[in-house]
């Protein structure tokens, strides 16, 4: 593909998803098993080019994606998932993440905030450590190469 093919339909309001050839990045393909469907990447890919008929690219922005946060010369549009598509150094289309208008899931956002809280609490532990035992680890705590 070359690097004008988008150009070829650029006066369209937009184009199947299947009538342009599009590779979805290993990000995308992450992002969509977490936030369509809970599958592996080889299952997330083989959904996303079954469903490529169905799909529309476009170079319009979703109106739910805040222009601030997010800009692409086109998009896969799949029902309620758009994928932005930038093309690479070989002119192909590549797909580099899915989004969706919630975000991600509840209870995934749960996990991450709280692994972002358990890492704050390790480094206010670390800045106090240094306070008050001059940086070195505490003696009441095993050494960190295992040895007692």
């Amino acid at each position: 593909m070359s690097a004008d093919s988008l150009e070829g339909w650029r006066g369209f309001e937009s184009v199947p998803g299947d009538a342009l050839p599009i590779e979805f990045s290993p990000h995308a393909l992450e992002r969509w098993a977490e936030r369509v469907h809970a599958v592996d990447l080889d299952a997330a890919r083989t959904q996303l080019c079954r469903m490529l008929s169905a799909a529309r690219v476009t170079r319009e922005r979703p109106s739910w994606i805040d222009a601030r946060e997010r800009e692409a010369p086109a998009w896969l549009l799949l029902g309620d998932v758009a994928l932005p598509l930038w093309e690479n150094a070989h002119g192909e289309l590549v797909a580099a993440t899915a989004l969706t208008p919630g975000g991600f899931p509840e209870t995934h956002r749960a996990n991450v905030n709280r692994g972002r809280q358990t890492a704050r609490a390790g480094k206010r532990a670390s800045r106090w450590a240094q306070k008050h035992h001059g940086g070195g680890r505490p003696d009441y705590l095993p050494s960190r190469d295992g040895d007692v």
